[in-house]
């Protein structure tokens, strides 16, 4: 579903200058909340017209600045309209920060690990057994070796994943760390688990590891001879 979104250009008249001018503000809504960015433009208020958000009459300022903010106007929609193209989650403030320069927050491997384990841990008892809990504790310890061993770093950014991450992976932890296939797989689908927290949260722009088949093996199990068990009964019972 398409977010609401608004724009309207406002005059702070409680911040007034010595020559009688106020500043005007652009207000970016989204879905009902607000973020407010000062455009650098002032005015007299009473040139402004609340009901059309712009600066009256057709004075050579008044053309100046009505065309600057139309300008902001095009960029913050432009800012908008890409978020929503794009398939990510939007919000006033993120627009703002964008619209201001600010490079969005970009999340490493291990903090939304750590994040994860975290939430898990708060949980334990509730949704979570405390051994599935310590098992994604190992996972990330796991993960943090693999990182230091092949990249020679203590974390990755998530937009540095590729699909040679996780076949690395999963080579590290059959041959260094000497795991049988069925706990390496196990071990790979915790970490995925990790990656898809991230892609769901707008972390991550899409799913690295599409292609890689983590399939369990079948482990077949012989039945023991009739002679095998009376020979465990009769060390049993000594």
């Amino acid at each position: 579903m398409r977010p609401s979104f608004s724009l309207l250009f406002w005059i702070n008249k409680s911040k007034i200058n010595k020559s009688g001018e106020v500043p005007i503000y652009a207000r970016i809504t989204i879905n009902g909340k607000r973020a407010e960015i000062a455009t650098g433009e002032k005015i007299n208020p009473d040139r402004w017209s609340t009901k059309s958000g712009n600066v009256k009459g057709n004075r050579e300022d008044a053309r100046t600045i009505n065309a600057a903010l139309d300008q902001i106007k095009v960029k913050i929609r432009g800012i908008y309209n890409l978020f929503v193209e794009e398939g990510k989650a939007v919000s006033a403030s993120l627009i703002k920060d964008v619209y201001l320069g600010k490079k969005e927050k970009e999340y490493s491997v291990l903090e939304v690990f750590k994040y994860h384990n975290e939430q898990m841990h708060a949980l334990v008892g509730k949704e979570y057994a405390t051994g599935t809990y310590k098992r994604f504790e190992t996972s990330l310890m796991l993960t943090e070796e693999f990182i230091k061993y092949k990249y020679n770093r203590s974390d990755l950014n998530l937009s540095e994943l590729r699909f040679s991450f996780i076949t690395d992976y999963e080579f590290y932890l059959k041959t260094v760390r000497k795991n049988n296939h069925n706990t390496t797989i196990k071990y790979l689908r915790n970490f995925k688990k990790i990656i898809h927290l991230a892609v769901a949260n707008n972390w991550l722009d899409k799913y690295p590891f599409l292609a890689h088949k983590a399939t369990i093996k079948e482990v077949k199990r012989d039945f023991l001879t009739l002679g095998q068990t009376h020979q465990i009964l009769s060390t049993a019972l000594r």
